[in-house]
């Protein structure tokens, strides 16, 4: 399995964590740095480390709730739940977004928005894809600059 199928495996997983709570009672906290964090920000941390540890257990984590852990060199990076203040207040603008740095190089990363269905990934040297929700397939995503 390359990293990149391992990130949309987990974002998969967070996304199911997140839509489990999403608009129904969670416990909130308030983080020593005075932000908020939920069930669902703790939960799906959890599942999206299952996960990647499942398939690729020698590398190293950077998380939002457990901070760096392992080896450094090949790390996951992992804001199990960006928009937490969205995800309070019910909006859907809010979902896991995931990387994969290789010696200090970001390789691949997805942003998902679960409520929506909608998710967008890009690997370093492959391009930017996004699916929207009921499309058959994912479309390659192309920005033209402004000129």
């Amino acid at each position: 399995m390359q990293e990149w199928d391992a990130l949309l495996e987990a974002a998969d997983a967070a996304d199911a964590v997140i839509r489990k709570y999403f608009r129904k009672p969670f416990g909130v906290k308030i983080k020593p740095d005075g932000s908020k964090v939920t069930t669902a920000d703790q939960n799906a941390e959890k599942a999206i480390m299952t996960v990647l540890r499942g398939h690729f257990p020698e590398y190293g984590f950077l998380a939002e709730e457990s901070g760096a852990t392992g080896g450094q060199t090949h790390r996951w990076i992992i804001d199990p739940l960006d928009g937490t203040h969205n995800f309070i207040r019910g909006f859907p603008f809010c979902g896991p977004l995931l990387a994969f740095e290789r010696d200090g190089i970001l390789q691949a990363g997805v942003m998902s928005l679960p409520m929506l269905g909608e998710r967008v990934w890009a690997v370093r040297g492959k391009g930017c894809f996004g699916m929207a929700r009921n499309a058959e397939f994912p479309r390659r995503i192309r920005w033209n600059a402004p000129t």
